[in-house]
């Protein structure tokens, strides 16, 4: 009876490892066909598919133009308003104000600009993503331009200069704290600054030390404030106002710079607008008829497709049936082509565009 139950055993482990062992088997080889099918679907299809993709230089063109555009338009309509504020000392309210008055007007006459190039020089749709990605560039380089401009640094105290006037090298948040401060328990995170009456921007009125204020709003006057003093004595308590130090008078003739080349920048990058929606909508603008089983393009009839011109093509097939889709090929353009199919050994059908 032991020997038999010992040999029930040892037959249901091994029938558990040989069932484990075909579990793994299959898992395994389930893997691999499913490798395999898709090393077969890149070599068969995706490879071939990519390659097609990207020999079409009508895509590659407005691919890099959008991803120039992106690039400039992204950093450029998040990112401004706060640059200008902080380089070149603008308040909020002027700044926002100031980036609609020039740059909506200046977008809309590039966008329509863009549209009567197109219509006056007939453009193709090749030569409208030229257009789209020439435009896009040239701003790119404008948009670069504006970073040559500014003004120099504000003295911040604790940032750019001590709380004693000489240039901060020191850690950031060992900087921001002094012996005028120590007793305030600030916080280092606030930036509310105010101007003291040494030119000297701080960060907030309680990092510049300040114990009593008068008035509100943009009216505030801050007094006793310990940490601003005078060149002439820099033991005085003085006092400050709300907003930062003003700059000089050549940061104002840098800023009237900057929104010149900003409003050529933002015409520049709209010109390639109405471009780039043709490309977008017309998808293949070529012409095409089904031939024998194949969709040739015909590019000799595109040429004839610019803005709802109307002409006759002439189509000169020698036996075979050629059947034109009713669809609309180019938007924008203004072709059609009519449904008809031709019977064979037909010498010459007519095909009209509007």
């Amino acid at each position: 009876m032991e020997l038999h139950g010992f040999l029930l055993k040892c037959c249901a482990v091994l029938l558990w490892k040989v069932q484990t062992c075909c579990k793994a088997l299959f898992t395994a080889v389930t893997v691999s066909l499913a490798w395999l099918s898709f090393l077969s679907f890149c070599l068969a299809d995706f490879l071939p598919s990519l390659k097609s993709l990207f020999g079409n230089p009508v895509y590659i063109l407005y691919l890099c133009a959008s991803i120039i555009q992106f690039n400039s338009l992204i950093g450029m309509v998040t990112y401004k308003p706060k640059y200008i504020e902080q380089q070149y000392g603008q308040t909020s309210s002027k700044t926002n104000f100031v980036i609609g008055l020039i740059n909506i007007p200046a977008v809309a006459f590039g966008i329509l600009s863009g549209g009567l190039i197109m219509k006056k020089f007939r453009i193709s749709v090749l030569g409208a993503a030229k257009l789209s990605l020439g435009s896009s560039f040239f701003g790119y380089l404008l948009l670069l331009s504006l970073f040559a401009m500014g003004c120099e640094n504000s003295d911040v105290a604790g940032l750019t200069v001590s709380y004693h006037g000489t240039k901060s090298t020191t850690d950031y948040e060992q900087a921001l704290f002094s012996e005028c401060n120590s007793g305030c328990a600030c916080s280092k995170n606030d930036w509310d600054p105010i101007c003291g009456e040494n030119g000297v921007t701080y960060i907030s009125a309680c990092l510049a030390g300040c114990q009593a204020f008068n008035g509100s709003g943009k009216n505030t006057v801050f007094f006793n404030c310990s940490c601003v003093g005078t060149l002439e004595s820099p033991s005085r308590s003085s006092s400050a106002v709300v907003g930062p130090c003003q700059k000089g008078n050549e940061c104002s003739k840098m800023f009237l710079y900057f929104l010149v080349i900003s409003v050529i920048t933002s015409y520049t990058l709209s010109v390639g607008g109405t471009p780039g929606y043709v490309l977008l909508l017309s998808g293949n603008s070529s012409p095409s008829v089904l031939w024998s089983g194949h969709r040739y393009n015909l590019p000799e009839m595109g040429k004839q497709k610019m803005w709802g011109k109307r002409s006759m093509q002439t189509l000169r097939l020698q036996n075979t049936q050629v059947c034109v889709s009713g669809a609309d090929f180019g938007v924008g353009h203004g072709v059609h082509f009519l449904q008809r199919c031709c019977p064979l050994g037909s010498p010459e059908k007519v095909f009209s565009t509007r």
